[in-house]
């Protein structure tokens, strides 16, 4: 049976101070809705700073995941901002989301961009949940 996936992403929404007290109210309305995870993977992708020491925080790597919410495709170098793959690796995250139309609109990236991203998450065996679609403005255009 294939495991199906529910990914949320974070954005640049709420402080570190907030996580905590969000999961354990997720985790309490999963349990209140009595919901079977069994055969479900929750992820969420969160902001790099708060990927370190999430997985301390319950629930994690037992009934959902962090992803990262960018990644770049080159392993070291001077792109500053940016994060390498070995560097989410350091911090135990296991995917992250390439492609959003965020990053396409504001950051210009290109498809061959993503792709790359794609590609140097594979070769590190990383999940890559790659967003594809398009903007409200082409959709509401046919």
């Amino acid at each position: 049976m294939r495991k199906k996936i529910l990914a949320a992403n974070w954005k640049m929404n709420k402080s570190r101070l907030e996580l905590e007290p969000f999961f354990d109210d997720f985790s309490q309305s999963i349990e209140d809705a009595n919901l079977d995870l069994a055969h479900k993977e929750v992820i969420f992708g969160l902001p790099f700073t708060f990927l370190v020491g999430v997985e301390e925080l319950g629930g994690w790597k037992t009934h959902w995941h962090a992803a990262s919410q960018n990644v770049h495709w080159e392993a070291k170098g001077a792109f500053t901002g940016e994060t390498s793959v070995d560097m989410l690796r350091e911090v135990n995250v296991e995917a992250a989301i390439v492609g959003h139309s965020e990053r396409r609109q504001y950051f210009h990236e290109s498809d061959k961009e993503i792709a790359k991203k794609v590609e140097a998450l594979q070769k590190s065996m990383m999940t890559s949940i790659l967003c594809v679609g398009e903007s409200l403005e082409q959709r509401n255009s046919n």
